[in-house]
């Protein structure tokens, strides 16, 4: 969301100056804080958010509609994933936009394995396109290995639903951005032969 509001201010030039921009993005934190009615708890750690935030993940949707106690409590657990990774996953809900820059290949192929999960395309397809920028001779192999897990999984998936008014809701990830990515550590795999 910053990001996407530095970008408006750097067209506005000098009419805005940072007293102005940081007003601003104050008071769309609080209105993003004001919101949150659920919580994912990671561990000792909590993320808050907002169950229609959080419904743009057709995993979290239906966890959150399910007769379950997550729905009763909107309280939903996650043991699998570092509180880093599900604040990532929580932001690009909010925001869709995420900036790799600072994310090594390890934290990468965290939210990558998350956004997998959950059903996050739009950021499957992002973390993929960061991961083949970083792929190196040396690390191709680490890459090659975590790719074919997500692969075989996506073979044994049940058939995509598609869901035109919400781009972000196909139950299955393109296997096109996995497949470029994997196509990128092979040849890096070649390179280093």
């Amino acid at each position: 969301f910053s990001k996407n509001f530095n970008t408006f201010f750097k067209t506005m030039g000098s009419t805005w100056d940072t007293k102005h921009k940081n007003y601003i993005l104050e008071n769309f934190r609080l209105l993003r804080e004001a919101s949150y009615d659920s919580t994912i708890r990671v561990g000792d750690d909590t993320v808050k958010a907002n169950t229609a935030v959080l419904a743009r993940s057709p995993v979290f949707e239906r966890t959150l509609q399910a007769p379950m106690i997550e729905t009763k409590e909107k309280v939903i657990s996650i043991s699998d994933f570092s509180v880093g990774a599900v604040r990532r996953l929580v932001d690009f809900l909010y925001e869709s936009d995420f900036c790799s820059e600072k994310l090594n290949l390890d934290e990468l192929l965290e939210l990558l394995a998350i956004s997998h999960k959950y059903e996050v395309n739009a950021l499957v397809d992002l973390v993929c396109d960061a991961v083949r920028n970083q792929v190196t001779a040396s690390n191709c192999v680490k890459v090659l290995k975590f790719v074919d897990i997500y692969s075989q999984a996506e073979a044994h998936a049940p058939p995509p639903e598609e869901d035109k008014e919400k781009p972000l809701k196909r139950a299955r990830i393109d296997g096109g951005a996995i497949t470029n990515l994997r196509n990128k550590a092979i040849e890096k795999v070649s390179e280093s032969v």
